[in-house]
């Protein structure tokens, strides 16, 4: 079990109190992919006090991506509005992005502790950002599971809740908490909680993209296709479910078809490299089986 794979690229989320008390930000969010966890670095957030215009940086969440993700990619979007919006982003801003930036370093290479701090340092500068409590509690979780501490798993339960309170429909904190309550063998709650998730947002493809993961991960294979489904046919433009959509049917060994959903995905959203590698890795296999002799029997 893993937690979340990333959202669009570029994606605006929200008008929010900026951090350490300023003014509201129109905020919006780019993933930075890297080796299985992937960092979410904001656009820059339009920002209007008075007269004044500027930009603001808040967050960089931390998650596993049960697909293997790991190169370093960037939209040219967020290139260009990088370089502004770091001569323009205030000292406390700044600070709990470095935090969060080292804290994802930190869990990269294994030193959880450390990166538990950074995380709460984080958190003491930008106390309503839902992304730095996904961080904390998904680090909170691996440590958890890892040493089979239920005192750690509680507490990392608590912290996503919190993720859900600031953010009602943050992805990856439902997929983590969904995970969570697996781990601990509350399966029920899992899927009542992405059910429940669902129902709530009846125009939301991502609920049912991770309802269909998550029964996937059950070998309910009828239900995940109907789940994936629903979210393709409020969203037929989203990379995610025609990714994931690949991968069941390259689990189900329908080879040609699972290249075809790829293929749309990579239409959709280019920057997903381990696509381009399963699809090769695919028309290896079809090309191995198409030269290989038959086997005859011998009297």
């Amino acid at each position: 079990m893993h937690p979340v794979i990333p959202r669009k690229l570029a994606q605006f989320t929200s008008v929010t109190p900026g951090p350490c008390g300023q003014a509201p930000v129109f905020c919006g969010r780019a993933p930075v992919q890297r080796s299985g966890i992937l960092a979410s670095v904001p656009l820059p957030c339009l920002q209007y006090n008075g007269s004044t215009m500027r930009f603001n940086f808040s967050r960089i969440p931390l998650f596993l991506n049960s697909v293997g993700r790991n190169p370093d990619s960037l939209s040219s979007l967020w290139i260009v509005a990088l370089g502004c919006a770091i001569t323009a982003s205030s000292g406390c801003q700044m600070m709990t992005k470095s935090n969060n930036g080292k804290g994802v370093a930190m869990y990269q290479q294994g030193r959880y502790a450390e990166a538990l701090q950074y995380f709460e340092q984080a958190k003491q500068t930008d106390a309503a950002n839902p992304d730095t409590y996904y961080n904390l509690a998904s680090t909170y979780h691996k440590l958890g599971s890892a040493a089979k501490d239920p005192k750690m798993l509680d507490n990392a339960e608590a912290i996503y809740n919190q993720c859900l309170d600031l953010a009602p429909n943050h992805v990856d904190c439902h997929r983590g908490l969904a995970v969570l309550l697996v781990d601990k063998g509350e399966s029920d709650k899992g899927f009542a909680l992405l059910k429940n998730w669902s129902a709530r947002n009846p125009g939301l493809a991502d609920a049912r993209i991770e309802l269909a993961r998550l029964n996937q991960e059950f070998n309910q294979n009828k239900l995940a296709e109907q789940y994936l489904d629903e979210a393709l046919a409020i969203d037929p433009n989203n990379y995610r479910a025609w990714a994931f959509k690949g991968q069941m049917r390259e689990s189900s060994g329908e080879l040609m078809q699972a290249i075809q959903n790829y293929q749309q995905s990579l239409a959709l959203n280019a920057k997903q490299p381990e696509l381009y590698q399963r699809i090769g890795a695919l028309n290896v296999r079809l090309s191995q089986a198409a030269t290989t002799p038959a086997s005859t029997t011998t009297r």
